[in-house]
């Protein structure tokens, strides 16, 4: 008898153990931006100040959205940014403004005490959204001030990029966007 109750209580046990396994939610899986643009060889003394000015509320999550059609999006709970997003844009955003200008001056705001952009660059985040086996986007409203306000230049970008079927290939795009936008402001820091 005793051994048959040990026997049911390992029997009970085992199969608590292994309901608490099915019953488990999965692991999620977190993801970042990174600086996709090539270096240059060049070097500039140029000081550029950046601001976000707008973000999308619906962004403002730490789960990714994907894009199902143009008035639904899609929370994936399993799949999230490792910091919020529109710190790392702005982050990889800078990294790549650096690396294709070659300026050590870049800096988002808050700028530390004594930094005095000779560019002020403010952006303005309109969309960032995408969906596997279709392509990310990238809409954003940006200018481009001297350092005494005087407006230099302005622009809204609209930019694609193809996404493979899965979330990290999304994201790789969303990456690949964030470069090209550096790209034409970068163009634009350009001219004196």
């Amino acid at each position: 008898m005793m051994k048959a109750t040990r026997v049911g209580i390992a029997l009970i046990i085992l199969l608590f153990a292994g309901g608490c396994t099915l019953l488990s939610t999965p692991s999620a899986s977190f993801y970042t931006l990174s600086s996709e643009a090539t270096p240059t060889n060049g070097s500039s003394p140029l000081a550029v100040g950046i601001t976000q000015t707008e973000f999308p509320d619906a962004l403002d999550r730490p789960q990714i959205m994907l894009r199902t059609s143009e008035n639904r999006l899609e929370i994936q709970e399993l799949h999230r940014w490792a910091g919020p997003l529109d710190q790392q844009l702005v982050h990889t955003l800078t990294e790549n403004l650096v690396r294709l200008t070659g300026s050590q001056h870049i800096a988002p705001a808050p700028w530390e005490k004594g930094f005095a952009p000779d560019r002020k660059l403010s952006v303005a985040i309109l969309r960032f959204d995408g969906v596997p086996l279709g392509s990310a986007l990238l809409r954003v409203r940006w200018t481009l001030n001297d350092g005494e306000g005087k407006l230099l230049h302005m622009q809204t970008s609209t930019l694609h990029e193809p996404a493979g079927a899965s979330i990290e290939s999304l994201v790789a795009a969303q990456s690949r966007l964030v470069a090209r936008l550096a790209e034409e402001i970068a163009d634009a820091l350009s001219v004196p």
